[in-house]
């Protein structure tokens, strides 16, 4: 993990993306401090159920692609994105999906015009 990539996390202000609580560097390792999220990765989520019904699948995959595109408009690109990096979590409030691990994340450079 390389500091610069770490650092994309500290932009990163979205609620469907895990905040980052603090950053610390010992010894070469970065340790990141994350928010709790309950729940599962969509992996064992789908597992879980043998199969998603098509109108949960389109629910997951428009929140994603939604929050990829803030994420995007925001300058950071997550390049490790999998059903393992994101978490489902069902409560009484609805359902709560979570974009994680940002540690191979970047950001663009202010003055790319490129999006």
């Amino acid at each position: 993990m390389i500091w610069n990539e770490v650092q994309a996390m500290r932009t990163i202000n979205h609620m469907n993306t895990v905040k980052l609580q603090d950053l610390y560097e010992a010894s070469g390792e970065i340790l990141a401090i994350t928010q709790y999220i309950g729940g599962s990765t969509l992996v064992k989520h789908i597992q879980s159920k043998g199969y998603l019904p098509e109108a949960e699948t389109i629910y997951i995959m428009r929140i994603t692609l939604q929050t990829l595109q803030d994420l995007h408009k925001q300058k950071v690109i997550h390049r490790n994105l999998h059903p393992d990096n994101i978490l489902i979590n069902y409560t009484s409030n609805g359902t709560q999906l979570k974009i994680v691990n940002f540690s191979s994340s970047c950001t663009l450079d202010s003055n790319d015009q490129s999006s």
